[in-house]
């Protein structure tokens, strides 16, 4: 499964370098602060515009996930939703790193949030038909590939899955 990055990722990216810099700790206040209290700031809760704050987080799951740090992935995923409920791709990103790390259900609930936010999402429609069928819902991924493919005939993993399933349990309803 892929991760969904859009150009507003690059923007947020600017805005967390900018943020970041506008942060400084000499080395005095670094050595006389105890040692656990010595981190990098995000900088997105430097960012006014909630917007360019949630498209900021986002961008710190983008660059978790890259990094292999699902779990943060998710954290900073979950930060973009919980200022912007509206950030479609915050949602797939997160079922996404849900996914990976072996939550299909979590994964399910994040692809149908941005299936609500967007119903022409062909790539949510096809990830959560891969986690429905991860859980036996054979009827619910076939249900998605088809979606997945009314939106783009051409999609030719969600036809071989159908095939798959229709091939190896003939008595699924199509």
């Amino acid at each position: 499964m892929l991760i969904r990055s859009r150009w507003v990722s690059a923007i947020a990216t600017m805005a967390v370098v900018s943020a970041s810099s506008m942060v400084a700790i000499s080395p005095a206040m670094a050595q006389s602060m105890p040692q656990d209290e010595v981190s990098e700031p995000s900088g997105c809760e430097l960012v006014d515009d909630t917007v360019l704050r949630a498209d900021c987080y986002h961008a710190e799951g983008l660059a978790a996930y890259e990094r292999g740090e699902l779990q943060a992935a998710i954290e900073a995923y979950t930060m973009a939703l919980q200022i912007n409920p509206r950030h479609g791709d915050s949602y797939y990103n997160r079922g996404v790193a849900h996914y990976d790390l072996g939550y299909p259900e979590d994964a399910i609930a994040d692809y149908s949030q941005a299936i609500a936010l967007n119903t022409q999402d062909e790539d949510a429609y096809y990830n959560r038909g891969l986690a429905r069928y991860d859980l036996g819902d054979t009827q619910g991924a076939m249900a998605d590939f088809n979606a997945t493919l009314s939106i783009n005939p051409e999609a030719k993993d969600a036809q071989g899955w159908l095939d798959y399933i229709q091939y190896y349990a003939p008595d699924n309803d199509s």
